[in-house]
């Protein structure tokens, strides 16, 4: 009786691709793809020919971890890592050596690249002749390895952030690499500091922008590097580590998404000008309060203190956005074609708690949850 191994590896692609595209459903878009991924990881272990007929999906985007940070979960389990029960958190050479090597084998799958460095910040009294992530000792062979791939639509560099080590220099040898690659996708996240000189020559490729947490206000250096970008994506930020972001003119330039937290805003200088890029749509939202999610009063009140306040964080006149309290964030968008009528949550009073029934509530934290998530890098 005819089985898998022997169908042509057409016909397996063919059943692959169906059973991904129909394999169950999630409210959340990335989870849902979550689910695939392992379901193709789950197919692939059938036999050795699924197994060479789901590496194009498996290793589509592949995720090289020189250190991991010290937890590091996903969908409630500890990231695998490459080899198994090896060193995750410290520098090994001959660890990092054979996740390269795995890299290169599996070179001819990969479309987009995930470059993770925490380097030593977990173990802070007992690193001191650790090397900094994306150390010069590193970028011979990495660089050896990023050029046995072939063709790249998206690069992202990953480090830490937030006080956990010092601010760390961009390789040249990287972004030269990262230009010549021409990706159509460019994120970058974690505590990166660099001049306008180290972001030449600028990005002509990238379409999409994300710009992820970071400790160092280099926003809109990067949006100045990204020259024909159409997306802008940027999450996670707290205020007082976000640049004044001010969009040069660009006619290519489609959507700008922003998520900031506001909760200590505190400057009279406006943050957002998009003055220049009257055709994009902008999408800016910004958390005003960290309150538990049933805490309705507390977020009530960091309301009533972020309405006066909000003004400020803009140059334009919030007449011209739509401004949108949903759940402990509020939403402030502006769309070319938007019609006259906008709404303008900042400028009225809130109806007392008791108008509001329980199903309006939930669907009113349905909405933020779905919201927040919309801006997932899903790294």
């Amino acid at each position: 009786m005819a089985n898998l191994n022997d169908l042509p590896a057409e016909i397996r692609s063919m059943i692959l691709e169906l059973a991904i595209k129909h394999y169950g459903t999630d409210r959340v878009s990335n989870t849902l793809e979550r689910k695939k991924f392992r379901f193709a990881c789950n197919l692939s272990l059938v036999s050795r020919a699924m197994n060479e007929t789901a590496a194009p999906f498996i290793f589509r985007k592949y995720r090289l971890d020189i250190r991991q940070k010290k937890v590091h979960w996903l969908f409630g389990r500890q990231m695998a890592v490459y080899p198994p029960k090896s060193e995750r958190l410290r520098w090994d050479e001959d660890v990092i050596a054979l996740r390269l090597a795995h890299l290169r084998s599996k070179a001819r799958h990969v479309r987009v690249i995930v470059l993770k460095d925490y380097g030593p910040s977990q173990y802070p009294l007992e690193t001191d002749n650790e090397p900094p992530p994306f150390p010069p000792q590193l970028m011979p062979s990495l660089m050896a390895a990023l050029r046995t791939l072939g063709y790249v639509t998206g690069v992202s560099l990953i480090t830490g952030s937030f006080g956990s080590h010092d601010f760390v220099s961009l390789p040249r040898e990287l972004w030269d690499w990262i230009h010549a690659a021409r990706p159509v996708e460019f994120m970058i996240q974690g505590d990166f500091k660099f001049t306008p000189e180290d972001l030449t020559p600028a990005l002509e490729s990238v379409a999409t922008l994300k710009i992820g947490r970071s400790e160092f206000p280099h926003q809109q250096l990067l949006l100045d590097a990204a020259q024909n970008v159409t997306q802008v994506i940027l999450r996670d930020f707290v205020w007082g580590y976000l640049s004044p972001i001010k969009p040069q003119v660009n006619p290519h330039l489609k959507s700008i998404d922003i998520l900031l937290e506001i909760e200590s805003y505190h400057t009279k200088t406006p943050l957002f000008d998009f003055s220049l890029v009257p055709q994009a749509h902008v999408r800016v939202a910004l958390i005003f309060s960290r309150s538990a999610d049933h805490v309705e009063f507390l977020i009530r009140s960091a309301w009533d203190n972020t309405r006066p306040k909000l003004k400020l964080l803009f140059a334009e006149n919030l007449r011209g956005f739509n401004v949108e309290r949903v759940h402990r964030m509020v939403v402030v968008s502006r769309s070319p074609d938007a019609g006259n009528w906008l709404k303008q949550d900042h400028r009225m009073e809130l109806m007392p708690l008791w108008h509001e029934s329980g199903e309006e509530r939930n669907e009113r934290l349905t909405q933020y949850e779905s919201l927040y998530e919309s801006f997932s890098f899903n790294e």
